[in-house]
């Protein structure tokens, strides 16, 4: 049996990187983590949850992405086939979001 594929946005977000160690550490799924780290994310928390277990370096993937854009054809093929999705976000201002857009 396959190891359990999840994409988690917002992974680099102050719950997004709870939700990453929550898995890491309970299940033994692949997490793919999209994070446009355009808001209040950071790397070193991803590097700061690892950091302690090497183990799950080979179990997690970030890509960087912001969501207010389409995902591209070479992002979906690194994204790869998923069985579930865990969408965290950031609270955000519909005008910070409408503005991005244009």
């Amino acid at each position: 049996m396959e190891t359990k594929r999840v994409l988690l946005t917002g992974v680099a977000g102050s719950i997004g990187i709870h939700v990453l160690a929550h898995i890491l550490h309970n299940t033994d799924w692949f997490v793919v983590g999209l994070a446009s780290f355009r808001h209040r994310g950071w790397t070193d928390r991803i590097n700061e949850v690892a950091k302690d277990h090497p183990n799950w370096n080979d179990r997690y993937v970030i890509h960087n992405h912001d969501l207010t854009a389409p995902i591209s054809p070479v992002l979906k093929e690194k994204i790869g086939r998923v069985e579930s999705l865990i969408f965290v976000l950031q609270k955000v201002s519909k005008k910070k979001v409408c503005r991005r857009r244009r």
